[in-house]
């Protein structure tokens, strides 16, 4: 009876202990997994953002390299590639702070919390 009772109480606590670390083995799987979805979310904004910014930005300066070099076509060009280049970098820059809020509510978001 005694050598049973031991034997029962072994058999319990190692499939305790087994379901504890089952447990966080799957918390970590799915922390990891939240991870890589946040991160692609983030990308995936702060990309869009750049994009953007550089086409508001080629046609914001294509307009002013038209209007000030009196439609001249390499004053329109060069509008073109230096409002691309500075939308870009601002819409980058924008990007960045929307990229982290993007970020954690995509985590908490797949985490459940």
């Amino acid at each position: 009876m005694k050598r049973t009772f031991s034997v029962l109480l072994s058999v319990a606590l190692a499939g305790s202990m087994l379901a504890i670390t089952a447990d966080e083995s799957f918390a970590r799987s799915r922390s990891s997994k939240c991870k890589a979805y946040a991160r692609a979310e983030a990308n995936r904004v702060a990309n869009e953002d750049v994009g953007n910014g550089a086409l508001l930005g080629a046609g914001a300066g294509g307009l002013y390299g038209g209007v000030t070099g009196g439609g001249a076509g390499s004053n329109i060009i060069t509008g073109l590639v230096g409002g691309a280049i500075g939308g870009a970098v601002i819409g980058g820059i924008s990007g960045n702070s929307k990229k982290r809020q993007v970020y954690r509510m995509a985590y908490e978001d797949c985490m459940g919390y």
